[in-house]
């Protein structure tokens, strides 16, 4: 997506032109935090990639939880466990306002529809074929739902 002029209310103006984000144009800091986001998640899956799911809501069922497996669990436990999702489903928000911009604009509503199109048909195959845990369909069909909500007020939004 080209470059957004930001208006005087502070959102993102209308564009003409609708292409992927240079390199130089990403903000680097959102691109840090949603790095961080994905490899805590990763660290929270990791763990059902293997186990039984009893297991993994229980870890001293499996055979050989030792101290240090304990204190692995209790550290993903406690700082990644619902934390790294939480923070990745905001900056998916963010990222919603973003790349839709606002109601009104409609060139840019689409490209947001079509990239959540995709998503959908991402997590439906990964989610059929691959993992029942996948999240990507659930994003896909709760950013349809947010898109509409994206030119509310803060105030608005706050009551809904």
């Amino acid at each position: 997506m080209a470059a957004a002029e930001i208006n005087d209310a502070g959102a993102p103006a209308p564009l003409t032109k609708l292409a992927p984000v240079a390199s130089g144009e990403r903000l680097f800091s959102l691109d840090m935090v949603r790095g961080l986001a994905v490899l805590g998640i990763l660290a929270v899956n990791a763990m059902t990639f293997a186990w039984p799911w009893a297991v993994v809501s229980n870890p001293p069922l499996q055979t050989g939880f030792d101290a240090e497996a304990a204190q692995a669990w209790q550290i993903m436990h406690v700082f990644f466990q619902d934390k790294m999702r939480t923070l990745f489903s905001m900056l998916f928000g963010a990222s919603i306002f973003l790349i839709g911009g606002e109601r009104s604009d409609g060139a840019r509503g689409k490209l947001l529809r079509s990239r959540l199109f995709w998503l959908a048909v991402f997590g439906l195959i990964r989610g059929l074929a691959f993992w029942f845990g996948d999240i990507l369909l659930h994003y896909a069909y709760t950013g349809l739902i947010v898109m509409l909500f994206r030119s509310w007020s803060a105030k608005r939004l706050i009551w809904t």
